[in-house]
């Protein structure tokens, strides 16, 4: 597995969840 693809999908993972928690806050 490589590092940088790794690196990527977990910050891809990170970003989704950002969103849905600042639209979750923005919905109350």
């Amino acid at each position: 597995m490589e590092l940088s693809a790794y690196f990527r999908f977990v910050a891809a993972l990170i970003f989704v969840l950002g969103i849905i928690g600042v639209f979750a806050l923005i919905a109350r």
